[in-house]
């Protein structure tokens, strides 16, 4: 079926049966485990006026977007494409039928406000004991207890979450429950959209409240040009949804209301770019002018490997190895000194030619003639910020600048982006490139059961890196 085959009483049928079976488990719930509280009734209002709005002024920023058509879509296997005339018919009714479920359960809980002794229907009699509900800060305590003990992530990123993590429970309140509605993620994320960078380090926003903050105007000098960027958005809600998948887990509570939250972020805004030819040219040749060998090797090997800047920085020189008679690192956490973003952040990558022409296995020699543990040892240790800290302000803050190729989108991390691209480029399987520079393989299946592929086949691939062109 095409999408001008996709009939108008097929739409509706679809967003009726959606919204009745969402209804009938939002009243299931509300049987099970009392009212919705307060703030609770107030989210469901708030978006009720958003789809009025939208259906009044055609404003679909928060509500009816085209993302949400299309997740809603791809879950019925709809054949509608946005931009047609069939795809804004289909706006319009799902914002209808949205703003009946939220009339019909606002009015089912306030129902529960009165008795009806008369009635003959039977009260029913769950099954299922319902959860107790727990307090969003202890069980924010409990998640990070966790995070820590299982030395996963450094105590930078640990300390990341812990702030995001505060921010939420301070704008629900230090009492609120774990359990949140569907329609206070969707407040959250409005709120996010509305509070100045670094509201909780600045001195003269540090005692305003955060609903303060959201609440001031558009034009006010605390936010004109200074509200959180796209990218930090979707740092906050990534770590909300993380933070409730794992509490649904542990059945802290029953539903992640925060993995229907959708971000999407502007074109390259506040992301990574990769390197353009010419960027990388440039770089090339300013980098093998450079007389320190922990900046000259820590970026070439960036150039050629796409890994993380903390990956390079802390590599010993055992980390150097010939395995099936091919020259390759190892990015590994196997001692104190070295930790990995990822499990995928363990592996093997081959070392590219060009690294060996460039002398790379004679300055291994070198160091270890000198006695020294890690490859590039004049690199110190900042602490949270690991051994990488001098490496990228040398390569983000000098280099990039003084190539007049500075940007909030090219930094060190871009030579992943780079690589990425210059191996599909050259028609690498995704999988085998994700297994060269450590980001976890897509899907179930390819995390679970896929092999490592042969070094052959990696020495091959790493090759491919260098050879496009524009």
């Amino acid at each position: 079926m095409t999408a001008t085959d996709m009939k108008y009483i097929q739409i509706r049928h679809v967003l009726i049966d959606h919204f009745k079976m969402a209804l009938q488990k939002r009243q299931d719930a509300i049987h099970e485990r009392g009212r919705m509280d307060a703030r609770s009734i107030e989210a469901l209002q708030n978006h009720l006026g958003f789809i009025e709005d939208a259906l009044k002024h055609k404003n679909y920023d928060f509500v009816g977007t085209d993302e949400d058509l299309t997740q809603f879509a791809n879950r019925y296997s709809l054949p509608l494409t946005p931009g047609t005339e069939i795809w804004e018919q289909y706006r319009s009714e799902y914002l209808k039928s949205s703003k009946t479920f939220y009339s019909e359960l606002l009015d089912f809980d306030r129902s529960l406000d009165t008795y009806d002794l008369s009635s003959s229907t039977p009260s029913p009699i769950l099954s299922v004991p319902p959860i107790k509900s727990k307090l969003l800060t202890d069980t924010i305590e409990l998640y990070l207890k966790e995070k820590r003990n299982n030395n996963e992530l450094k105590l930078k990123s640990i300390n990341e979450i812990q702030s995001q993590l505060e921010f939420l429970s301070e704008y629900l309140g230090k009492d609120a429950s774990l359990d949140i509605s569907i329609e206070t993620a969707r407040e959250v994320n409005m709120m996010l959209h509305q509070i100045p960078k670094h509201a909780r380090t600045k001195p003269v926003l540090k005692n305003m409240s955060l609903k303060d903050l959201a609440a001031l105007p558009t034009a006010h000098p605390y936010k004109q040009g200074n509200l959180m960027s796209k990218g930090s958005i979707v740092k906050y809600i990534n770590t909300f949804k993380q933070f409730y998948s794992w509490a649904v887990g542990f059945k802290y509570t029953q539903e992640n209301n925060f993995s229907d939250v959708k971000i999407k972020a502007k074109a390259n805004s506040q992301g990574r770019e990769a390197f353009s030819k010419q960027q990388i040219d440039m770089i090339y040749k300013a980098i093998l002018q450079e007389k320190k060998p922990q900046f000259r090797w820590g970026v070439l090997i960036g150039r050629y490997t796409g890994a993380r800047l903390e990956e390079i920085a802390q590599m010993h020189v055992d980390d150097i190895q010939e395995i099936e008679s091919v020259w390759c690192f190892k990015f590994n956490d196997d001692a104190d000194d070295k930790s990995i973003k990822t499990n995928a952040g363990n592996r093997i990558t081959p070392i590219h030619s060009h690294l060996i022409k460039l002398g790379l296995l004679d300055y291994v020699a070198e160091v270890k003639a000198l006695g020294k543990r890690r490859l590039l040892h004049q690199l110190t240790n900042s602490g949270a910020n690991g051994y990488g800290r001098n490496l990228g302000r040398y390569f983000n803050d000098r280099l990039l600048r003084a190539l007049g190729i500075k940007t909030r989108a090219l930094v060190f991390h871009s030579f992943r982006h780079t690589v990425s691209t210059e191996m599909l480029r050259e028609d690498v399987p995704l999988a085998l490139m994700q297994d060269i520079i450590g980001h976890e393989r897509d899907g179930v299946t390819m995390k679970t059961y896929a092999k490592s592929y042969r070094t052959s086949q990696l020495k091959e691939a790493v090759e491919k890196i260098g050879l496009w062109s524009e």
